[in-house]
C-alpha cells in the first residue's frame, strides 16, 4: 500500500496544525519522526475534551500536532502508530507530509 504524501509550504516562523485520528484507546501510540531535525519543530497538543464527551475503550480520538517552521529547507515528517513496549510491532504509517519552508 503506497502512502500519499501531502506537501505543505510554509514561511519561516509560521505555524500550521495537522489533525489525525489516534487509536490510543486500542493501545496504540501516535508518534512522528523527521528526516531532518532543524527545519521544523513538531509538538502534540492536548485535545479539548468536554465533560459531556464519553470516550469508550476502542474509540478513535483526535490527535492534533502543531508544526512550527524554524528555518528554510525541506523536511519529511512521518506520523505513525506503534506499541513501544512491543518490539515485534510493525509501525502503522498514518500520514506523511513534506514541509517546504521558504522565504
Amino acid at each position: 500500500m503506497s502512502q500519499e504524501i501531502e506537501t505543505i509550504k510554509m514561511k519561516p516562523s509560521e505555524t500550521v496544525k495537522v489533525e489525525l485520528v489516534s487509536k490510543g484507546a486500542l493501545g496504540l501510540q501516535l508518534f512522528c519522526k523527521m528526516d531532518t531535525d532543524s527545519i521544523v519543530e513538531v509538538n502534540r497538543l492536548e485535545p479539548m475534551i468536554s465533560k459531556s464527551d464519553t470516550i469508550l475503550a476502542g474509540d478513535p480520538m483526535q490527535a492534533i500536532f502543531e508544526i512550527k517552521s524554524l528555518q528554510t529547507g525541506t523536511v519529511k515528517i512521518t506520523f505513525y502508530e506503534s506499541q513501544p513496549w512491543n518490539k515485534e510491532f510493525k509501525e502503522i504509517v498514518q500520514k506523511v507530509i513534506n514541509v517546504e519552508v521558504a522565504e
